[in-house]
């Protein structure tokens, strides 16, 4: 069964489509409901009180940010032997002697040099467009062997 107003102009459905979301706008006005255009208006200012409300104030994050571990909380990771009843099997028995030990201090590390992560930053900022540059200008590039040893090499490091 087609309905009447298809019977009678023999055309298709798809010509129709902006009508009919036309009337079923005008039918939601008409109930009382706002429009769709005043709720997506609405949205950012709904999410922004929400994230003001869970964000923490400038002195907690700077705190967060600025604090660097003890060597008593080094210490205390070093001697941990399992995190929420799960048994750490990476973690050699006699840890004080095994290569991997410097992983303790990790964090203290990066704690105290922020200058690292930012420059990494600073450098995919300018990489991105450097490439599509070079790319533009010369070519697309065979990476196919470079490719290769990287992966052999991402496969062999996490074996150690």
């Amino acid at each position: 069964l087609k309905p009447t107003w298809l019977k009678r102009t023999g055309q298709s459905r798809a010509l129709h489509q902006p009508n009919i979301a036309r009337a079923m706008a005008a039918r939601r006005t008409v109930a009382g409901l706002p429009p769709m255009g005043a709720l997506l208006a609405v949205l950012p200012w709904l999410a922004s009180a929400s994230l003001s409300s869970w964000m923490p104030d400038r002195a907690t994050m700077w705190a967060d940010l600025s604090w660097t571990p003890t060597p008593s909380d080094d210490a205390w990771v070093a001697n941990m032997k399992s995190f929420k009843g799960m048994p750490f099997t990476w973690k050699p028995d006699p840890w004080e002697q095994h290569w991997s030990r410097f992983v303790i201090h990790l964090s203290t590390w990066t704690a105290k040099n922020w200058q690292v992560p930012l420059l990494a930053v600073a450098a995919y900022f300018i990489a991105i467009p450097t490439l599509r540059w070079l790319v533009a200008s010369r070519g697309k590039w065979n990476v196919r062997t470079f490719a290769f040893y990287w992966n052999a090499g991402l496969s062999f490091f996490s074996w150690c």
